[in-house]
Parts: C-alpha cells; structure tokens; sequence
C-alpha cells in the first residue's frame, strides 16, 4: 500500500532524466527502445486498455502509431527505473 504521508510525487519510482531533456538524439534514442511505454491521451484522459483483469495506461508505440501520434506533441514522463537502479 503506498505511502500517504508524503504527495504522490515524491514517491515516484520514474527517473524525470532532467539532464538529458535537451538531447534530440538521446530523446529520439529513448522514443525507439522496445520497452518504451506511451500514455496516450483523448480528450484530456488517457486511453485506457483492459489486459486480463489489469487496467493498463501503458501502451506501445505500435499502438500509438496506429491511433496517429503526433510526434510533436510527444512528451518524455520519465525513464522507469528497473529493481537492480539501472
């Protein structure tokens, strides 16, 4: 159960990479890895996909492609940290 003393912010397990964010190519680098994981949003919510018994916000670049991304308007939430910190 998490943690309601502190914001949900703060116990955010996402690297917001602030360093890299004026890095074209690595931001393109992140855009093609084969985890990459995209929050797609229509009028305002996000798309929503039922996977067995999970609701999932999480979805993959074919799928956004086929919806029509626009690459513009692609915005990098952060880079999810693995159990080891990679």
């Amino acid at each position: 159960m998490p943690d309601d003393s502190f914001p949900a912010y703060c116990d955010n397990a996402l690297d917001r990479a602030a360093l890299r964010r004026d890095d074209d190519a690595w931001l393109s680098e992140q855009q093609t890895r084969p985890d990459a994981g995209y929050v797609l949003m229509a009028d305002d919510r996000p798309v929503v996909a039922v996977r067995g018994e999970t609701l999932c916000i999480r979805h993959p670049l074919s799928l956004a492609k086929s919806l029509g991304i626009v690459a513009d308007e692609i915005a990098l939430l952060g880079i999810e940290q693995t159990k080891s910190g990679d």
